[in-house]
């Protein structure tokens, strides 16, 4: 009701001020960087992120068998480039393997073994943590499923899908459970759920400090393991776990939206079911901090360019680290009330906020 109300009083308001607004107006769109992309994922393919800790020098190998070879074997692993501000290597097991690590000559990683009943491929991330026997641990940083039939959800879950999270991911020997939710389930044109929004996350992970926008939800840390700051979407008919957003930080710290993606395309109002329904940071334009944008946060806006009050002062968005600053810099992300991202903000705001009430483009940068 409290939206419906925002609604019709943004329309009125929007009438009457678009014909005194001299601002040049576009539709959002979001330009995915060259480079800021992982690897592709291949059938039967592993994939280290080298050197993300500084736990190997030289050269990256790897030394495969399974429980019936006999001898293991040693290997170059293809070079794919830097990704991320990181060198990643690639190998492609033998149909028959299954088992194998990681060694740069010197140092060697623990032995993994990979399920290709579940897996076709696999991302791994070198940790600088040893176990007993001074070996490096390693674990998956991203993977590609098996094509399988989608686990079937106990009858007295909650959820629709966390079996299949499970499935794919609930194998992570150096976590301690996750944090699952299923924020929203949207409907096609037929009345059949096409792609579901969650939320996962590590329960005891440590909280990263970076920046993320999506859509208009504005993170400053959270968590960013299996999904960058803990956004997916569920794609009912590919049964996959797609994350919001995507690595192009200059620093390996900063990340793009892809809820305006030419991929995301295809689910329906994203964006806008991320700003009501999404999980954590802080709405852009949500001045009185009620989780939702509305005509009183264009009020409250246009009272403070008045001279009527002052902004509040957590509207300023702080940057966190000496790393994380230039990336502020970079989106022009200063302050919450910053609705169009052109780094100030004034009364240009408040138009942009009334246009997007009443679902029509608006300028942004």
């Amino acid at each position: 009701m409290k939206r419906m109300f925002s609604l019709i009083l943004a329309l009125l308001l929007v009438l009457t001020v678009i014909g005194a607004s001299a601002v040049s107006l576009q539709a959002l769109s979001v330009d995915i960087a060259p480079g800021g992309a992982t690897p592709d994922l291949f059938e039967n393919r592993v994939i280290i992120s080298y050197n993300r800790f500084k736990s190997f020098s030289g050269a990256a190998s790897i030394c495969y068998w399974s429980d019936g070879s006999p001898e293991p074997q040693y290997a170059e692993m293809e070079y794919l480039g830097k990704q991320e501000g990181y060198d990643w290597y690639g190998f492609t097991l033998p149909e028959e393997m299954d088992r194998f690590y990681f060694t740069d000559g010197t140092e060697r990683t623990v032995e993994i073994y990979l399920d290709k009943s579940r897996y076709l491929s696999v991302e791994y991330s070198l940790f600088k943590t040893t176990d007993e026997n001074g070996y490096f641990t390693a674990d998956i940083l991203a993977a590609l499923p098996a094509p399988t039939e989608a686990p079937t959800e106990p009858a007295d879950s909650p959820y629709r899908y966390k079996s299949r999270f499970d499935a794919i991911y609930g194998s992570h020997t150096s976590f301690n459970g996750w944090v699952y939710d299923e924020l929203y389930y949207h409907e096609n044109s037929r009345g059949e759920t096409d792609y579901a929004l969650v939320y996962a996350g590590d329960r005891d992970f440590e909280q990263w400090t970076a920046y993320a926008a999506v859509s208009n939800r504005v993170y400053v840390s959270e968590t960013d393991y299996p999904f960058i700051f803990g956004l997916a979407v569920y794609d009912v008919e590919e049964g996959a776990f797609h994350s919001l957003l995507g690595n192009s930080g200059r620093y390996g710290y900063g990340y793009t939206d892809l809820t305006g993606s030419e991929e995301m395309s295809k689910y329906e109002d994203l964006a806008s079911i991320v700003d009501e329904y999404g999980r954590g940071g802080r709405l852009l334009g949500d001045l009185d901090k009620d989780q939702q944008i509305s005509i009183i946060d264009v009020t409250l806006m246009q009272r403070c360019e008045a001279g009527m009050r002052e902004y509040p002062a957590d509207d300023l968005i702080e940057p966190i680290g000496v790393e994380i600053g230039p990336e502020f810099r970079y989106v022009k992300l200063t302050y919450y009330s910053d609705f169009n991202r052109d780094g100030d903000r004034d009364i240009v705001d408040t138009t942009c906020i009334q246009r997007y009430l009443v679902g029509l483009p608006y300028m942004i940068g």
